[in-house]
C-alpha cells in the first residue's frame, strides 16, 4: 500500500473527482496542434463530468484529419446514441494478473465492488489473463522515452533550465537507449497488439483500475509496498494503463469509489478497436448504477 501522511496533497478541481477521462483508440482523433510526447504512442481525448459528456465531446472530435498522418478515415458516428441499452448480456473481462500486482487493497475492493456492480445489471462476468504482461513495461518505456528525447533533443540541448530535474532525467534516460531496442520494443508493440486482440475475441470490455494506487502526497515520488518493494510514483501511475497506451485500443476512466480519506479511486474500461460506443456504453451503465457522481475530494492547505 502506499504510504499515508499528514502532507499536503495536490488540490482536486471543483467537480467530479476523479474526472472520466476518455482515451480514444489511435487515430480516431487528430493530434494536429499537440505537442508531442511519444509520436507513435500519442493519442488525444477529453476529461469531462460524465460519459455522456464524454460521448457528446468525442462526436464533435472524432474524424480524418490529413494534417495527422496517423488519422484513420472512417465513418461519422454519434457516439451517445446506444448509451442507454444497458449492458445486459456484455461479457466483461477481469484479468488476474498483471492489474492485480501491487494494488493498493482499497482500490482493488472498489474494483471488486465495481464488478458485483456488472454481474447485478446482467453483465457476464470473465475471467482473462493478459497476454505477454511481462514486456508492458520495457516496451513501454523504450518507446517512449526514445521517442520523447528525439522530439525534446534541441530544446534540452538549448534551454536545459526550462525542464525540471524529473523532466530531464528521463529524457536523458532516453538519449541512452540503442535504436536495436527501440525497434526491438516495437515488435514486441506488435506481438502484444496482436494478442490483446485474442482476448477481445472472448470478452467485450476488459475491467481493471485505473491507477493502483490513490493520490500520493506532492512530494512523494515513492510509492511502498508491502514486502519492501518500492515503485517511483510516475511508474506507478502510468504502469496500469500501458496496455491500452501500447495497443491503441479506446480506453475510459470513470470513479469507481473513495478511500477512508476520501481520494478518489478510478475504473478502467478498454474495448476492441474502433469499439468506443461499447465501452461508453459500458461506463454508462456502470455510472447510472452507482452514486460515484459527483462527489469531490478533500482540499487541504499546505
Amino acid at each position: 500500500m502506499s504510504s499515508l501522511s499528514s502532507r499536503p496533497r495536490r488540490p482536486s478541481p471543483p467537480g467530479s473527482s476523479p474526472p472520466w477521462s476518455w482515451s480514444p483508440p489511435c487515430g480516431r482523433t487528430s493530434r494536429y496542434g499537440v505537442a508531442s510526447l511519444s509520436w507513435s504512442l500519442d493519442h488525444v481525448g477529453p476529461i469531462t463530468r460524465s460519459v455522456r459528456d464524454a460521448a457528446v465531446v468525442l462526436t464533435a472530435l472524432a474524424g480524418h484529419d490529413p494534417r495527422d498522418p496517423a488519422s484513420v478515415d472512417r465513418p461519422d458516428e454519434d457516439f451517445t446514441t446506444g448509451l442507454e441499452v444497458g449492458v445486459q448480456g456484455l461479457r466483461i473481462g477481469v484479468p488476474d494478473n498483471y492489474f492485480t500486482d501491487d494494488v493498493d487493497p482499497q482500490v482493488a475492493a472498489a474494483v471488486a465492488e465495481a464488478v458485483e456492480v456488472y454481474r447485478e445489471a446482467g453483465a457476464r462476468i470473465v475471467p482473462v489473463t493478459a497476454p505477454l504482461a511481462d514486456r508492458y513495461k520495457a516496451a513501454e518505456w523504450a518507446i517512449m522515452l526514445s521517442e520523447a528525447s528525439a522530439y525534446h533533443r534541441e530544446t534540452m540541448r538549448s534551454h536545459y533550465e526550462l525542464y525540471t530535474d524529473d523532466v530531464r532525467a528521463f529524457l536523458e534516460v532516453g538519449e541512452t537507449i540503442l535504436a536495436a531496442d527501440y525497434i526491438d520494443a516495437h515488435r514486441h508493440r506488435q506481438q502484444i497488439k496482436a494478442a490483446w486482440q485474442r482476448v477481445f475475441s472472448e470478452v467485450d470490455v476488459v475491467l481493471a483500475p485505473t491507477t493502483p494506487m490513490p493520490a500520493v502526497p506532492a512530494d512523494g515520488l515513492t510509492v511502498e509496498w508491502p514486502g519492501g518493494a518500492s515503485e517511483h510514483a510516475t511508474e506507478a501511475y502510468t504502469r496500469l494503463c500501458i496496455p491500452g497506451n501500447l495497443t491503441g485500443l479506446p480506453a475510459i476512466s470513470v470513479p469507481c469509489g473513495s478511500t477512508t480519506e476520501g481520494l478518489p479511486i478510478g475504473l478502467q474500461l478498454m474495448g476492441r478497436a474502433f469499439e468506443e460506443a461499447t465501452v461508453l456504453r459500458a461506463a454508462h451503465g456502470f455510472e447510472t448504477a452507482t452514486d460515484h457522481v459527483g462527489r469531490l475530494a478533500p482540499v487541504t492547505a499546505g
